[in-house]
């Protein structure tokens, strides 16, 4: 939750995410269910966000990062909250809480409490994540990025071992999507490393459009692989 996007990242971040929230969402949820009100932790731009919508009448959208915010897809039924805690939230006030691809970066004791506090009796926490597998994409189109480190960090991260919040389902599987040139180019411009070697490769503080161009040039076809990861908890209140 802690991590920083600059502007430019930012808007490549909010224009394309590989559409696999809904899917994800779908599978993990109780058929037929619908909450009052939702909280979608880590919300980024609300690509999270607003697929949760569709199953609750009031979501709260939560994440540290101004430009994320500033860049949320806006919703009547959506408020977005620029913040990395959960203290200022109500005892028993969420139906569902949703980690999208964040429990990675916000797992701890006191997230176990402060989601305790806030989750009612009854209530769904619902964990998961995807992995584009971009590097054989990559260096088949002849691009030499910066490999990313992700050695501390955990797609199928979960929550099962909080005995309180009681595992529902637990599942990997994997999907292939087929993005544009232009969807393919914000996906990797995304990545801010990446963005910035670009910017070089190109020479234009703003690599978008010769990127498109190049990628375009590859093929009008791509394949990315990608793994998703989700698990699905019923909170379970100790009674007095």
């Amino acid at each position: 939750m802690s991590k920083d996007y600059n502007a430019q990242v930012a808007i490549h971040y909010s224009r394309y995410r590989p559409p696999l929230h809904e899917i994800i969402l779908c599978k993990a949820m109780d058929k037929g269910k619908r909450f009052e009100i939702g909280l979608d932790v880590g919300c980024g731009t609300g690509k999270s966000s607003k697929p949760l919508s569709k199953f609750c009448n009031k979501v709260f959208g939560i994440d540290p990062s101004q430009f994320m915010i500033d860049n949320a897809e806006t919703d009547p039924s959506i408020d977005y909250i620029c913040s990395n805690s959960l203290a200022q939230f109500q005892d028993d006030n969420f139906d569902v809480v949703t980690f999208a691809g964040s429990l990675s970066y916000a797992k701890s004791e006191s997230l176990r409490r402060e989601l305790n506090r806030i989750c009612r009796d009854e209530a769904s926490v619902l964990v998961y994540d995807f992995e584009v597998l971009l590097s054989d994409l990559l260096s088949g189109i002849g691009l030499n990025l910066s490999p990313v480190d992700l050695s501390s960090y955990n797609h199928s991260i979960n929550i099962s071992d909080w005995e309180e919040f009681k595992e529902r389902i637990v599942r990997n599987e994997q999907l292939d999507l087929k993005p544009s040139a232009e969807e393919l180019a914000h996906l990797i411009l995304s990545h801010s490393t990446w963005h910035d070697e670009l910017a070089a490769l190109f020479r234009d503080e703003d690599p978008f459009a010769p990127f498109v161009s190049y990628l375009k040039s590859k093929g009008e076809e791509f394949r990315l692989p990608v793994n998703i990861f989700y698990s699905g908890y019923r909170v379970s209140k100790m009674r007095k």
